[in-house]
């Protein structure tokens, strides 16, 4: 009796150990919650008082990660089951924003990441925040090896974002639920920029890499004039799947809002309806009318395949397309984006009206566009100047000189020469972060060429690259 009794605690306590708990209160924060003093997250009991307190009223609250976070050392399966590092279960992730909550205030990762973050649940508005407002902000964060099961709304940083700011952000692990569910946010009527979500996402309907759903929001009451959505500089990698309006980067992507300078690899299907390598669906009410849907600037590269309406770039359109790309062979042709060879990726004359100065490059390895500000390979690029350019002014000349990539702090010096290649003037500005800026340079006497030099400091003048020069016509 006593040998039973004992195995039956003991299945027991195994029982206990092996079921997700839920995170308890814990952590003293240091600052104010402002914008100007945020409170400092340094650990997992930190980042805990700091959801707490926002979902105890302080909805504002702003934060800074001071570190990486990890919250389940293990790591999560496409199904959820956690394999430990050691002894621990999985603890359960409480969204910051939940329950009647809507968060409102900035929250900057400083660009630190937040691991095994895990939400099991049939609840909606899941994710590592869940409802936020036109107030908040979440920046410079990622969200790595996580797992996030829920019901309506779910996304890997955001449930939802209303009106809200989305900047640099990023997901990798599992995201599924049932109806409006993204990698980064389920619903969108905000800003999502320079963010990319690396994993799989799967769903009923309303399903996207990177947005399950997408539209403007209403404004002004008594005039009724609708804010606009943006998705702009995003990317996915990964298996997007659902029944119906399911996309590579956004599910369906309505009235009022703009996809622009964006790409998905990888396949999309729909086991009943509307699928398409960027959006399944592109609403408005015709091509050419501003309340439209919009797609501009994106490409898709992976199959694409469903029961019927199924795209390159989109699944059924009302509304507008601009310069988008699709692989050839990839998804049946129904004349929405173009098709191209795989070979023609690696050509930027392609790519009719992108911006290969600032926001795109050719990837020698991938021979594919990528985004310059969130590259998804590591790059080796070495320091200089892609271009110099200049504008007559009625004081001398604004010379502008565009960097191959950002620099922390050095002095941008542009100089202008005769036609007998003397010396005629020069100026200089700071730049921190930047790749380009535009000098000033005053000077009373014709110039005939320019020249552009990038030093680190404007006391030693120490070299770091030189421009090639420039005729001036």
């Amino acid at each position: 009796m006593k040998k039973q009794l004992s195995a039956i605690i003991l299945i027991l306590c195994m029982a206990v150990s092996l079921m997700p708990v839920t995170f308890a209160t814990g952590g003293t924060l240091t600052g104010a919650g402002t914008a100007d003093e945020p409170y400092q997250i340094s650990d997992i009991d930190d980042l805990k008082a700091f959801r707490d307190k926002v979902n105890g009223g302080e909805s504002s609250a702003c934060g800074k990660l001071m570190t990486d976070i990890v919250l389940n050392p293990g790591t999560f399966d496409e199904e959820g089951v956690y394999t430990p590092a050691s002894d621990e279960s999985a603890e359960q992730w409480i969204s910051i924003g939940s329950g009647d909550v809507s968060y409102g205030g900035t929250f900057d990762g400083d660009n630190h990441t937040i691991s095994g973050l895990y939400i099991d649940s049939t609840d909606g508005y899941q994710g590592f925040f869940g409802s936020t407002n036109s107030s908040a902000v979440i920046k410079n964060v990622g969200i790595i090896g996580s797992f996030i099961s829920g019901g309506n709304y779910i996304g890997g940083i955001a449930a939802t974002t209303n009106e809200s700011s989305v900047i640099n952000c990023y997901y990798s692990g599992i995201v599924r639920g049932n109806e409006t569910v993204g990698g980064i946010a389920g619903y969108n009527s905000g800003s999502i920029n320079s963010c990319h979500n690396d994993g799989t996402v799967s769903g009923s309907q309303y399903i996207g890499g990177i947005v399950g759903y997408s539209m403007g929001s209403l404004g002004d009451s008594d005039t009724e004039d609708y804010k606009l959505s943006y998705i702009s500089n995003c990317y996915y990698k990964g298996t997007v799947s659902g029944d119906n309006y399911v996309g590579g980067a956004i599910g369906f992507n309505s009235f009022y809002s703009i996809v622009e300078n964006t790409y998905h690899i990888g396949n999309v299907s729909a086991t009943v309806g509307f699928a398409g390598g960027v959006v399944g669906v592109n609403d408005g009410n015709y091509p050419g009318n501003p309340d439209n849907g919009q797609i501009i600037n994106t490409y898709h590269i992976g199959t694409v395949s469903g029961n019927d309406y199924i795209g390159g770039i989109v699944g059924f359109n009302y509304g507008d397309i601009t310069n988008s790309f699709y692989r050839l062979g990839d998804a049946e042709n129904n004349d929405l984006g173009t098709a191209i060879s795989e070979d023609d990726f690696a050509v930027q004359t392609t790519f009719t009206d992108w911006d290969f100065d600032t926001v795109w490059h050719i990837n020698n390895e991938l021979k594919r566009p990528i985004l310059t500000a969130i590259p998804e390979i590591e790059e080796n690029v070495e320091l200089g100047f892609k271009s110099i350019s200049y504008e007559k002014t009625e004081s001398g000349y604004d010379v502008t000189g565009a960097l191959t990539k950002s620099v922390e702090n050095a002095v941008l010096v542009a100089a202008i020469y005769d036609e007998n290649n003397r010396f005629i003037s020069m100026e200089h500005t700071n730049i921190s972060n930047e790749t380009q800026d535009t000098v000033n340079v005053s000077t009373t006497i014709p110039g005939t060429y320019i020249k552009v030099f990038l030093w680190n400091n404007i006391a030693k003048m120490t070299p770091l690259c030189e421009s090639d020069g420039a005729n001036i016509e």
